[in-house]
């Protein structure tokens, strides 16, 4: 149903159309892009984490992270990803690089439950830019705590809901916090409607493999559970399943965006808010480890 929320939602999105980024008018592009993504995310954290230990990387993609933690110092690292093509890719990719000789590298297909690994097998698990798309978050948790050997360390870098960009719709519907202001039902209209706008130019996602553009997805969803792509997650509930599975929260910091107003001023104010800085950050960084 197209109400009033979801038409105001449509006439502001309509106005502020915008060409794609070059990192998204192709695969290759993309691909480029999200290893320049890995190495700035990696900068929030030191390599010493990774010295000598076994790495498994949660939702590896196409695998920049685990090609850019390689020469890095682990003693192994391990790529696990839901998407079986992007893994069949990973694997590809990696004959091509010059990988450490002595540090093995691996991919494997995930599943939603599951993560095809040992008990007690890795030191250190990555979840880089990909908590958000959890959509059964407690049960991964507890699949971090299994796969890790007692006091291993997750290291994450994620998107909360609450964030202004925290739907990932932003190509389609850019207006920052419209989840907030106009509801699911508004974003997923807009997101129909602006698909089919002929001044809307698709991203890479929306093309086939043929280049031709795919049939609109957004009119079979109408929450985001139906997408499955967004869990809604927040922070507070986050910690909170973590801690129930016996992690603790050993670092946890908000990161607001570069173009905040007076963001030297007000942010390191505004950001110690519990809630209200995730209305302002971009991202979120933090360290869980698990107790012994």
């Amino acid at each position: 149903m197209f109400g009033l929320r979801a038409r105001a939602c449509y006439a502001l999105a309509k106005r502020r159309i915008r060409p794609p980024e070059s990192s998204t008018e192709s695969a290759e592009a993309y691909v480029d892009w999200r290893s320049e993504v890995m190495a700035q995310s990696w900068a929030n954290f030191d390599d010493r984490l990774i010295q000598d230990k076994d790495v498994l990387d949660f939702g590896s993609g196409k695998g920049n992270l685990v090609f850019f933690l390689a020469p890095r110092g682990p003693k192994s690292v391990t790529g696990v990803e839901l998407h079986a093509p992007s893994v069949d890719e990973s694997r590809a990719r990696a004959l091509t690089l010059d990988l450490p000789e002595h540090v093995p590298v691996r991919f494997e297909v995930g599943r939603t439950d599951r993560i095809p690994v040992p008990d007690n097998s890795a030191d250190v698990l990555c979840a880089f830019d990909v908590v958000e798309h959890v959509m059964d978050p407690c049960q991964i948790i507890a699949e971090w705590a299994r796969v890790l050997r007692p006091g291993g360390t997750v290291l994450l870098e994620w998107c909360p809901w609450r964030s202004p960009w925290g739907p990932h719709m932003e190509s389609l519907v850019p207006l920052p916090w419209a989840h907030v202001i106009f509801g699911e039902n508004a974003m997923f209209r807009t997101c129909e409607k602006i698909y089919d706008h002929p001044n809307y130019q698709h991203r890479t996602w929306d093309l086939n493999d043929d280049g031709s553009v795919a049939p609109n997805k957004w009119r079979n969803w109408n929450s985001f559970s139906q997408q499955g792509y967004i869990n809604q997650l927040n922070v507070g509930p986050f910690k909170t399943l973590a801690q129930a599975e016996g992690f603790e929260v050993s670092s946890f910091e908000h990161h607001t965006f570069q173009s905040l107003p007076a963001k030297d001023l007000i942010a390191p104010i505004l950001m110690q808010v519990p809630v209200l800085n995730e209305y302002l950050c971009s991202y979120v960084t933090g360290q869980l480890t698990l107790r012994s």
